[in-house]
């Protein structure tokens, strides 16, 4: 998010599956656009399906009930405590980057 919006993300995620997470700096990220620029493809799709989560969300937050927002979120619970993972998310910082 920081390489496309130009700003500092700074935000805690929980992955509700084991998860193995990249950090690529930005020299290594243009350099390969560079030469693959259809690249670009999978972070529209990313991109798009956070959009309709996100939607989706502000859609059952404006037209739910109160007994359907609780509906929402009792079952949006529920999902992640079955699907829960045991921390077994790693991140991985690119060989490829200075020590920055």
């Amino acid at each position: 998010m920081d390489y496309f919006d130009g700003m500092r993300t700074c935000v805690i995620t929980k992955a509700v599956e084991n998860s193995t997470v990249s950090v690529l700096c930005r020299q290594v990220l243009e350099a390969e656009l560079m030469k693959n620029p259809s690249i670009y493809r999978h972070f529209m799709h990313s991109v798009i399906r956070k959009y309709r989560i996100v939607m989706l969300e502000l859609a059952d937050v404006k037209f739910n009930d109160s007994l359907g927002k609780l509906a929402h979120t009792i079952i949006r619970l529920a999902y992640v405590t079955k699907h829960h993972s045991q921390d077994d998310t790693n991140i991985q910082k690119s060989s490829y980057c200075d020590n920055t």
